[in-house]
């Protein structure tokens, strides 16, 4: 998105700052408003038939959430929440959908990401199906690493307050699975972890693991 229509989005909205852990947007409300992400990070999640909760994705800065159901006018499809203080400008679902009819570049650019993460769910649930326990969680610390990593001294931290169940919840597992998985990868030297941390020691091997 260009400069000026990006400026125009900021415009239509309000920025707000939300604590960790704060609902930004809670499944099956009513759309009212679109967030577009300045600072900090958010997990999308979703609650399954068996009472327990899918992280569908991780977005950061730049990210626009809610914009799907501000453009059909369904219900919230997921659970917006902080994992660290995040900044966002809160835009009115009236203002957002009058800056994409006036900024048809803009439109287009929302439709692309729309399309985006159709795709990335549809390799999500592929990922489900064929790939291990393993090749899922080595495929979700690889995409941490990437958006969220920061270099150090033995490799690449994982920025984000991630305690296991909440990466269990990203790669669909159990918690026991997942740390079992985790353990596996320490164990051949790819990872290290500590409480709410962890550091990619091998990045190429994480992503051989992961590959499918």
């Amino acid at each position: 998105m260009d400069h000026e229509d990006a400026t125009a989005l900021l415009r239509a909205g309000t920025r707000r700052a939300y604590r960790p852990g704060t609902v930004m947007i809670t499944e099956g409300d009513i759309p009212e408003f679109v967030l577009l992400i300045r600072t900090g990070r958010a997990s999308v999640s979703v609650n399954t038939v068996h009472g327990t909760r899918l992280i569908l994705a991780l977005r950061g800065p730049g990210d626009i959430i809610g914009e799907l159901s501000a453009i059909d006018g369904g219900t919230r499809s997921a659970t917006v929440t902080a994992l660290v203080r995040t900044e966002a400008v809160v835009i009115p679902v009236g203002r957002f959908t009058e800056t994409l009819t006036r900024r048809p570049a803009a439109n287009r650019v929302i439709m692309r990401a729309l399309g985006g993460r159709l795709r990335d769910s549809d390799s999500q649930r592929r990922a489900l199906v064929s790939a291990t326990l393993l090749q899922r969680v080595a495929q979700v610390l690889t995409e941490l690493a990437d958006r969220a990593g920061r270099v150090c001294d033995d490799g690449v931290r994982i920025d984000l307050p991630l305690p296991q169940h909440e990466l269990a919840a990203l790669v669909g597992a159990t918690r026991e699975g997942t740390a079992k998985a985790l353990g596996l990868l320490r164990r051949s030297g790819v990872v290290r972890t500590a409480p709410r941390r962890v550091i990619v020691t091998d990045q190429d091997l994480l992503k051989a693991i992961g590959t499918v």
